[in-house]
């Protein structure tokens, strides 16, 4: 689990928007792929300074503090958190706190701890991804956010699930959260080096690519969702698509959270799409105009030998085959194929990208 500069940039946007403060909870132990000059760089590409107070203290990981990287402790706290800890299912990486977010029975010391919660791509590894999210709830403060980045398509065996935006979305929306950022992210395996192309997040701005439509790059999910006074963490949501067609159909009967349940979350989706940035469509590539027709040149007529040999050699092709490129070979011409001994040309699928417009290039 790391922080490389695409996932600290998504992280400073939504600092840009309200101050870090206070305690600060990473799931898992981070490693941060740059150093404090770098850190100080990105802020400012967001309108933030960094607290001069706090003295930068390299990874604990000998490999990335050869290179100068920064703790994930230095990270947050010289945007302002007062403190920083890490929660782990085991020690073995030094957490302060050694927790299984499987488990349903949090210790009341971490209940209404933490100011923001960091899942940087660890709940894909929980296999009860529904206690993952509601220790997070519980873990939060009133007023206290949680920003995933986790990972989507293309990311096959890397842990348990690669997540939809729908997933958040609709569990946030369904327990009353407020979500302040929504956003899909393109990238590539040299993560920490090549840059991030991010799109706003709407529910539905996918419909069109869900079934088979998305190009083979790798994708993710950034989410910021602050816990209000009405937030739960156990109301298990309706996904989106079928909460808006069973509610077009009159069918509120059939939610066993009773009819109360898909109008409460429809209405909380409703609010949060107000308050964030419409997607915006990608702009169609221009039509290129098509080459000129060439009609073909007609190719003389075979003189007599050449047919007498084509007649004979015909019934044996490999033998007509060799001969024709021995003939060809001594005139000074490239051997061509014949038609029928061309291998055709496997069509390739076609690639089509989110269709939206990047918003950023983190």
């Amino acid at each position: 689990m790391g922080i490389a500069t695409g996932g600290a940039k998504l992280i400073l946007q939504e600092a840009s928007r309200r101050p870090f403060e206070g305690s600060v909870l990473t799931l898992g132990k981070q490693n941060v792929f740059f150093t404090h000059a770098d850190l100080a760089a990105m802020a400012a590409e967001f309108g933030l300074r960094l607290d001069p107070r706090i003295e930068p203290v390299l990874s604990s990981d000998p490999a990335y503090a050869r290179n100068g990287f920064i703790s994930d402790v230095t990270l947050f706290r010289s945007l302002g958190a007062e403190n920083c800890f890490s929660l782990d299912c085991s020690d073995f990486e030094g957490s302060e706190f050694v927790f299984d977010l499987n488990r349903n029975d949090l210790p009341e010391d971490l209940v209404n701890r933490f100011d923001l919660i960091i899942d940087a791509g660890t709940i894909e590894h929980v296999f009860h991804v529904p206690n993952a999210l509601n220790n997070i709830f519980r873990m939060l403060r009133p007023g206290g956010r949680v920003i995933h980045v986790s990972p989507s398509s293309n990311h096959v065996d890397h842990g348990f699930y690669m997540f939809s935006p729908t997933l958040f979305w609709d569990f946030y929306c369904a327990n009353q959260f407020e979500i302040t950022s929504a956003q899909v992210f393109r990238y590539t395996p040299n993560h920490d080096t090549d840059p991030w192309e991010v799109f706003d997040y709407h529910p539905g701005c996918l419909d069109q690519i869900s079934f088979g439509g998305l190009d083979d790059a790798m994708y993710g999910i950034s989410l910021a969702a602050t816990k209000t006074s009405r937030s739960t963490g156990d109301v298990v949501p309706m996904q989106r698509l079928y909460l808006e067609w069973w509610l077009r159909q009159g069918r509120t009967h059939d939610f066993t959270g009773g009819a109360s349940a898909p109008q409460v979350q429809l209405a909380a989706s409703n609010r949060n799409r107000a308050n964030l940035p419409a997607p915006q469509a990608e702009r169609p590539p221009e039509p290129v105009p098509a080459p000129p027709v060439q009609h073909p040149v007609p190719a003389p007529a075979p003189r007599p030998m050449v047919r007498l040999a084509r007649g004979l050699l015909a019934p044996c092709p490999p033998v007509y085959r060799l001969a024709r490129r021995i003939y060809r070979s001594l005139r000074g011409r490239p051997f061509v194929p014949e038609p029928s001994a061309v291998v055709p040309k496997v069509q390739e699928r076609s690639s089509k990208s989110l269709r939206l417009k990047a918003v950023a290039r983190y």
